[in-house]
């Protein structure tokens, strides 16, 4: 069964060119998109499987949209800029599907950030070796102007950073987030708080959903540092149902950021 997309990215390339409508870059689909408005969806042609590498820093998005990868696409930062942003909305929805974002470098959420008032659904979605100076190395979900909501289903979220909280996750007040399927934060590290997932707010949820959810390996490196696994604050919620495991992470591990890095990328810039 052949699957029709609004927009098919035909080139693993990265620019925007209106002058060759009949070659879309992934970057033109997502801006056509965002200029078009209402729900769109974007796939890849079936002769594309590789990596899109970043050159024109992140991807915005701005409207209701779902991408497909197919399980054959990468989308990587090149450590020079964050993968993916989805702004702050109203009551707007968003899937990614079978696809990897890695290598993502920014502030808050080296691989992926989520503006507050969204709803954001991960699905077979790999996000790998990101890096915050902030908080979120590998996704921050904003609440700053209206809660957003995250659900991760069959995803891995392997092998982030951040010198703040939150190494594989922030989740910001007012966040919804539940992860269930087969999914895994392994590997993510944290300077402060929470090396895989970090909770803030009384109105913040955190559900871990199934026997086949997995948090374990995380650091909270610095000297000081809380919470290898999950580091939840000021009243925010957090819930382990199902069978779902929390295993094999380290607090106040005294070790460097540099020890703390476990993605393939050979090399990071200071931070």
């Amino acid at each position: 069964m052949t699957t029709t997309f609004d927009y098919t990215v035909t080139t693993l390339d990265d620019f925007s060119d209106d002058s060759n409508s009949a070659t879309w870059s992934l970057r033109e689909a997502i801006e056509a998109a965002n200029a078009n408005g209402g729900a769109e969806t974007i796939g890849f042609d079936a002769a594309l499987n590789g990596t899109i590498t970043l050159t024109e820093g992140q991807l915005d998005i701005t409207e209701s949209l779902s991408i497909d990868g197919g399980g054959v696409i990468t989308v990587s930062g090149d450590v020079s800029s964050r993968v993916m942003r989805i702004l702050t909305g109203s009551d707007d929805v968003y899937a990614l599907n079978d696809i990897t974002l890695r290598d993502g470098l920014g502030a808050n959420g080296g691989g992926l950030y989520v503006g507050g008032g969204n709803d954001v659904t991960l699905t077979d979605v790999t996000i790998r070796g990101s890096l915050a100076s902030s908080d979120g190395g590998g996704i921050y979900v904003s609440g700053t102007g209206a809660s957003s909501k995250l659900t991760l289903t069959d995803s891995s979220i392997l092998e982030n950073v951040t010198q703040g909280r939150g190494g594989g996750l922030f989740a910001g007040l007012g966040a919804d987030v539940t992860v269930n399927g087969t999914s895994a934060f392994d590997y993510n590290s944290a300077q402060v708080q929470g090396g895989s997932i970090f909770g803030m707010g009384a109105t913040t949820s955190v559900v871990l959903d199934g026997n086949s959810v997995i948090v374990e390996d995380g650091r909270a490196y610095g000297a000081t540092g809380a919470g290898g696994g999950i580091a939840m604050i000021s009243g925010s919620s957090l819930e382990i149902r199902n069978g779902a495991s929390v295993q094999g992470n380290t607090a106040a591990a005294s070790i460097s950021m540099t020890q703390a890095l476990r993605s393939r990328k050979a090399t990071y810039p200071t931070m």
